[in-house]
């Protein structure tokens, strides 16, 4: 059984709008999958970029309250990953 739900995330979108245009052929039959993985990984990239930001922005926030950002407790940014990324899931123990 699927961990999904039956809600198209933004990212579930992106992707079904990927595939749909490398099925696609042009009018010599030739699918565009080259191009199409050059989508998946820019949007990839794009996910990580977003993981990235989000601690880093944690971090800055520490530093502005005076804290010690390698003392802040990082399980917070674990347990907030699903939702951040957008995940429809928690990761399991």
């Amino acid at each position: 059984m699927s961990r999904f739900p039956d809600v198209v995330t933004e990212d579930r979108a992106a992707i079904c709008k990927i595939i749909d245009w490398m099925l696609d052929a042009d009018k010599h039959g030739i699918y565009p999958t080259t191009e199409a993985y050059n989508k998946f990984e820019e949007l990839l990239q794009k996910v990580r970029m977003e993981a990235v930001g989000w601690a880093w922005a944690e971090a800055c926030v520490q530093l502005d309250t005076g804290k010690d950002p390698r003392k802040f407790d990082q399980s917070i940014l674990v347990d907030r990953a699903p939702k951040e990324l957008n995940l429809p899931w928690k990761p399991k123990d």
